[in-house]
């Protein structure tokens, strides 16, 4: 129970302006044997909410924009708003993005989009991208929790390990492209 808590919060952590990543902890407990479903489940409901706190500062913090510790600058913010307005509450589906999702929920908030709306797109977003994670890691033979006699977790995607760490951190960096540039094709494919 401790582990499902641990990943919760990680999740809910990583989903507000803190800089935090829960892939690191999916896939620590995915290999420790944890039953799939119910990690799954606890990281997408505690990014959603964390997806939810950023709503929350965006819809009743507008009002400090001109300070300083504001998370985002004016110019930034009214960029930022131009976009939400011409791609809508659909780009809410994108709110799991390592660069910008944060970004989205916060300005979902300031849009007065409807809480509803927001739980239902970024929670089916990051709902898929854990789906993903899981499904690299190689773990979905645990789905309902370790049996008897079965067989253990399918072993790592060569890389997928390393990608599901590395991507969160390095996404739009030079950082990315040269970890790319190093590694074999076929190895740099099998994630992408």
């Amino acid at each position: 129970m401790i582990s499902y808590g641990l990943l919760f919060l990680s999740a809910f952590l990583a989903a507000t302006l803190l800089p935090f990543y829960s892939e690191v902890v999916l896939v620590t407990l995915l290999l420790e044997g944890k039953p799939v479903f119910g990690l799954w489940l606890a990281a997408t409901v505690g990014n959603t909410l964390g997806a939810a706190v950023n709503w929350a500062m965006g819809r009743y913090l507008l009002h400090f924009q001109d300070r300083r510790w504001f998370p985002f600058k004016v110019d930034k913010l009214h960029r930022a708003q131009a976009w939400f307005q011409r791609y809508g509450s659909w780009s809410l589906l994108l709110a799991w993005l390592p660069v910008g999702g944060d970004a989205l929920t916060f300005i979902a908030g300031i849009m007065r989009v409807r809480l509803w709306v927001l739980l239902l797109l970024s929670g089916i977003g990051k709902g898929l991208r854990y789906a993903v994670v899981i499904w690299l890691t190689g773990a979905t033979s645990n789905a309902v929790g370790p049996q008897t006699g079965a067989p253990e977790a399918a072993p790592l995607v060569p890389g997928a390990a390393a990608a599901v760490i590395l991507l969160p951190v390095t996404v739009g960096s030079s950082g990315w492209q040269h970890w790319v540039a190093e590694q074999n094709r076929a190895e740099a494919l099998c994630f992408i």
